[in-house]
């Protein structure tokens, strides 16, 4: 009976203990937030007044107030956005634009976990050919205090807390005139200084650098109904001037960004974060390769290496696959209810589509199956409503949706044609359609790469980074596509949330070179995203036409479902990240809608789409992914301290004048001494000559080129100098 009474006794108090902490909550006394940014750009295109030149400038004074409830679709809300922009309209059209956004947010009022996020930039770009100048700045404070609710005035009790900052010094190197940037921000917890001056940059002017913090923790020790301070302050600069860089296309880009991001966590519950910060992996992520890949089922070369199914997804890092290969951890098997070609195991390649045949592909591409874009949700779009006339589905907790600020992207390494394509043009030996790259390399590990976007509409880009070359994504992946070594692998299709229970609903999109067929025999809408459901098939959830807004011949490539700023209804919603195909020469019909392939565009499934941001990308995005955080290399619990990330001074190549008639003058400049091989190939990837080749000292080097022997049309010049690898389009007129 003792042993009853006690048991009965330690369930009273764990019951009283949990009905305590369910009572106590942090509650948000004051906000505040305060400061200036400004915005100033000159494209020198205004006429002079009276020898004095005009600007187009923009500020944000914010006189201290508190922060908005309910606005920005969180508890409180501020958003600040100074923008100057200049631009000329008659040829050679050009821009010079500056940005100073502030963004905050505070989340979990009443609760027992309170969220303080921010968003401090200053921008500055321009494509500008002639003179221009501009610069941004900004400075702002940000209060929020709190205090623990439930308890009797003057109980003790401890707060935990994470928090991850990330603050970027990012601009261009150039041979003159470098640019200035600058930052100093602060995080005071409770009064104490976190970043001891990690994340302050005062640049070399035309050196990049970056810091980070990623779930770091501690405590705060305090009473019911104190008052206590979260503090972040930001001291951003940046400016650009004349000389800007090549960047192709016969145009300059020069851009300057200095920004501080990051979120502070406090909870009444221990916080125990992972321990891995950066480090994904072990299954966390999925990706499928594209159809004619190296070690894919249809390699044309048939080397032995043999072993993805290009319509199923593998785990990344995983084990070796057995010769012949083997399913993945997502099986089409699911999806169409037999294993469609091509089928592991086939050590033979009896089932191998014939890529580079030169078989017609319209005979064939039914028969085959590529998965083009994939997804996981815990969410069924089959039970949503959305559609033409209807607002966005409004946010929800769903484990495997993220804001659209941190994604991950592959870009496609083979030209358009595949089947009819006399050499093969697929991801062996070929390279990819605009920037004529091969990604994947040892040295730049770009087979996948992060890109760092603000979550609010208009989004701004805060960085980009490599991640992973083809030998850390899977063992069987290598070899790495390095100088001298032509066989690649390229990721097709890529989800950072692997066979979690927590997101049992899966989404593809197909290939239009290898759509595969559904129950009733039809050839599957390349177009359109399937939701699985086994073993009925797929239902189609997006479709191109109804849902998109694109023509029905258009070939959705890569798509990730995140939750995106809706401007319209001023609140988060969910939107359809995706890329579009690059136009597949051998067809009657172009796969890309109309659309630039390198370009990320976004709808809310209401019969139109966007582009998510309006610049293009390096090259045609092949998968895209999104995930909760940074995955840029700096390990988790590490301190960084310092300018670190410091970016290497690249190799440039600039062609002018671009388009040409006769003759034009090809530019590079090296910044070591390198062994340098320059090539000419067309707009199908083949090579027509070495126009240079051998070793070079650092500095610029000039030839003169005479193309009165070219046809009318699109050519490429390609620039290999050591491990860096750089393309620009050239255009001859007659």
């Amino acid at each position: 009976m003792k042993t009853i009474a006690l048991l009965f006794s330690t369930f009273i108090v764990a019951i009283l203990f949990h009905f305590d902490m369910q009572a106590q909550t942090l509650d948000v006394a004051t906000t505040s937030i305060s400061g200036r940014g400004y915005a100033n750009a000159n494209d020198f295109i205004v006429p002079l007044v009276s020898g004095i030149p005009i600007f187009d400038e923009d500020s944000c004074v914010i006189p201290a107030q508190a922060l908005i409830p309910s606005w920005l679709g969180s508890d409180y809300g501020f958003l600040c956005d100074a923008r100057a922009r200049e631009k000329r309209t008659t040829p050679p059209q050009s821009v010079a634009s500056a940005q100073a956004f502030t963004m905050a947010k505070v989340d979990g009022d009443n609760t027992q976990t309170l969220t303080i996020k921010w968003f401090f930039e200053a921008r500055t770009f321009t494509n500008s050919l002639d003179g221009y100048a501009a610069f941004s700045e900004n400075n702002e404070n940000l209060n929020v205090t709190f205090n623990v609710g439930g308890l009797s005035t003057g109980t003790p009790v401890t707060v935990y807390y994470s928090y991850s900052t990330f603050a970027a010094g990012l601009t261009e190197h150039e041979s003159v005139n470098e640019d200035s940037v600058s930052a100093a921000n602060t995080l005071l917890i409770d009064g104490t200084d976190v970043l001891s001056g990690s994340h302050n940059f005062q640049n070399p002017p035309g050196i990049s650098g970056w810091n980070e913090l990623k779930d770091q923790t501690g405590v705060i020790n305090t009473t019911a109904g104190t008052n206590v301070s979260i503090d972040v302050t930001a001291d951003l600069f940046s400016e650009i001037q004349l000389d800007g860089k090549p960047y192709g296309f016969g145009s300059f880009v020069d851009q300057c960004v200095a920004n501080f991001v990051g979120t502070v966590t406090l909870s009444l519950l221990p916080i125990n974060p992972s321990g891995t910060g950066n480090v994904l992996g072990g299954g966390a992520i999925e990706f499928s390769v594209d159809i004619g890949s190296d070690s894919e089922l249809s390699d044309p070369q048939g080397d032995g290496d043999e072993v993805f199914d290009p319509g199923d997804c593998y785990p990344f890092g995983a084990a070796l696959l057995p010769a012949g290969g083997a399913d993945g951890i997502k099986d089409d098997m699911t999806i169409f209810g037999t294993d469609i070609w091509p089928t592991p195991p086939d050590a033979t390649q009896a089932t191998a589509a014939p890529v580079g045949s030169a078989t017609a592909y319209q005979n064939l591409y039914g028969d085959y199956f590529d998965l083009d874009g994939d997804d996981n949700l815990g969410i069924q779009l089959t039970q949503m409503q959305y559609g033409p006339g209807i607002p966005s589905i409004q946010f929800m907790s769903d484990p495997c949706i993220h804001e659209a600020q941190f994604l991950f992207i592959s870009f496609d390494d083979d030209s358009a044609a595949h089947y009819t394509e006399p050499m093969g043009a697929v991801a062996v030996n070929s390279y990819s359609p605009f920037a004529l790259d091969t990604f994947g390399l040892t040295a730049r590990q770009d087979e996948i790469r992060e890109y760092d976007f603000v979550p609010i509409y208009p989004t701004t880009w805060l960085g980009d980074f490599d991640i992973y070359d083809e030998l850390t994504i899977h063992v069987n992946m290598p070899p790495n596509p390095d100088p001298g070594n032509p066989l690649d692998d390229d990721v097709d299709a890529l989800d950072m949330i692997s066979g979690s229970s927590q997101c049992p609903y899966w989404y593809f999109s197909p290939d239009h070179e290898a759509p595969g067929r559904d129950n009733t025999g039809g050839i599957l809408n390349w177009g359109s995203v399937y939701e699985v459901q086994s073993p009925s098939g797929a239902v189609e959830v997006v479709n191109p036409v109804l849902h998109l807004g694109l023509p029905d011949s258009t070939d959705v490539d890569a798509f990730e479902f995140a939750w995106v700023w809706d401007t319209l209804a001023a609140r988060l919603g969910l939107g359809m990240l995706f890329s579009v195909d690059d136009d597949d020469p051998i067809t009657s019909y172009d796969e890309s809608g109309g659309l630039d392939p390198r370009i990320l565009y976004v709808s809310f499934l209401n019969g139109t789409h966007f582009a998510f941001y309006p610049n293009p990308l390096y090259d045609d995005i092949d998968a895209i992914s999104t995930y909760i955080n940074s995955l840029n290399g700096t390990p988790g619990g590490g301190t960084t301290t310092g300018m670190i990330h410091n970016e290497p001074q690249f190799a440039s190549l600039f062609i002018q004048p671009n388009p040409l008639i006769y003759e034009t003058n090809i530019s590079y400049t090296l910044a070591s001494n390198e062994w340098v091989s320059l090539e000419l190939y067309d707009a199908l990837g083949r090579k027509l000559q070495t126009l240079e080749s051998g070793s070079k000292a650092k500095g610029k080097h000039t030839i003169a080129f005479n193309g009165s022997q070219l046809s009318k049309g699109i050519y490429y010049c390609r620039l290999t100098a050591g491990d860096n690898i750089i393309s620009k389009r050239l255009v001859k007129l007659e």
